[in-house]
């Protein structure tokens, strides 16, 4: 096999993967896979050090020491146990990954795929939802959420109240993973003809105000803004189409739509947020804790008698779980990988505007999916910077 059939092969075998990791339903299956493609993709033969590599070592480092000095918690179970396990397999094998690029008809696949799950939902196309439902298992308060909004379906509402999270249910989750492919498609721009970029803009939109998601709006805004910035390519076209759709609507009721309502936002999701954060950080009186954290989220609930498992967001939850030392490696740790990306890369790194509204590697999905895609794009950056260096 030559050269070039085996980056086309590994093109194929990490975008197929992709696909997988952010398609396929959540369960014991999905939790022993995530693991096991990431050390499949490890690439063995060429193994580098790097500064992102003692970033991840320390962060590694910070969740070990978490675990260990919390391990006879009553809140510490098996499954917190394998969830963190699984983290240290990530950071661990991300940065050096095989060579290849996600291909643009596994992102249009995808995209699509989420796109038809929230039309169906919107329409109730039996047929489609009956499909959904028997793959995507729901339970709990996601269940609960998931049918209230079911039952407020109405084409008129559609933003105002209903927010349609797709296959993921919980719109927000929706939101952060549609922010995910608009950044990842971006990066891979080179891949599309102009007519296909301007039509993923819209089609992202447009997934997007289905969500309802104002951090949704917020990451869509800042992604492009800084992809225009920095390739000096005009988005200019499909950001016309949406602001004339969105004022055929009707203008003077344009900002009664949730995802509008930024202020709303500020005080009853992300002010709720940090009242959380703030209630555990004046209950916390122990400094081991703030500095190494307490290995779970499920220690507001045993030590501190909060209702809340967790904060909502990665911002707290990594403070609750791993304390302030993972964040002295955790900045410079994605400091070190904007240093070593190509420019156009650069926008993938607004994906963590959802780390204040939403989990990112305390979902386990995103997290495997969010470090499959920055791990592609940082080695695919190294290869290209060591390619350059020796022409």
């Amino acid at each position: 096999m030559t050269l070039s059939q085996n980056n086309n092969l590994n093109n194929h075998i990490i975008s197929i993967t992709w696909v997988i990791l952010l398609l396929f339903p959540v369960g014991n299956i999905f939790y022993m896979l995530v693991p096991t493609v990431f050390m499949l993709l490890y690439n063995y033969r060429h193994q580098k050090i790097s500064m992102v590599n003692v970033c991840s070592w320390l962060l590694i480092f910070a969740i070990f020491l978490s675990l260990i000095l919390n391990i006879s918690e009553p809140y510490i179970s098996t499954k917190t146990i394998q969830r963190n396990v699984t983290l240290i397999v990530l950071l661990f094998s991300f940065t050096n990954l095989k060579i290849g690029t996600i291909l643009k008809p596994y992102i249009w696949f995808t995209l699509i795929y989420v796109v038809i799950s929230q039309i169906a939902f919107l329409y109730n196309i039996t047929p489609i939802t009956r499909i959904y439902d028997s793959i995507y298992d729901i339970t709990g308060y996601y269940y609960e959420q998931f049918n209230m909004d079911i039952s407020m379906i109405n084409i008129e509402n559609i933003g105002i109240s209903l927010r349609l999270g797709g296959i993921f249910y919980n719109s927000n989750n929706c939101g952060e993973f549609i922010s995910l492919i608009y950044a990842l498609g971006l990066c891979e721009s080179k891949q599309y003809k102009r007519v296909e970029l301007i039509l993923f803009c819209i089609i992202i939109f447009a997934a997007i105000f289905m969500t309802g998601s104002r951090t949704a709006l917020l990451a869509y805004a800042a992604i492009s803004s800084v992809y225009i910035y920095i390739t000096k390519r005009s988005l200019a076209l499909p950001i016309i189409l949406i602001a004339v759709t969105l004022i055929l609507l009707n203008f003077n009721t344009l900002f009664e739509f949730r995802i509008f309502k930024i202020q709303e936002g500020m005080d009853n999701s992300f002010g709720v947020k940090m009242d959380i954060i703030d209630n555990y950080l004046t209950q916390c009186n122990s400094s081991i804790d703030l500095l190494f954290g307490s290995g779970n989220t499920d220690v507001m609930s045993y030590n501190y008698g909060q209702k809340f498992l967790g904060t909502d967001c990665d911002l707290g939850d990594i403070l609750v779980s791993y304390g302030l030392l993972f964040y002295i490696f955790y900045i410079p740790f994605y400091i070190t990988i904007a240093r070593s990306l190509k420019r156009e890369y650069f926008v993938i790194l607004l994906v963590l505007i959802w780390m204040f509204s939403n989990t990112i590697i305390f979902n386990y999905r995103m997290s495997a999916v969010w470090l499959l895609t920055l791990g592609v794009l940082y080695n695919n950056s190294l290869y290209s910077k060591t390619n350059e260096t020796t022409k």
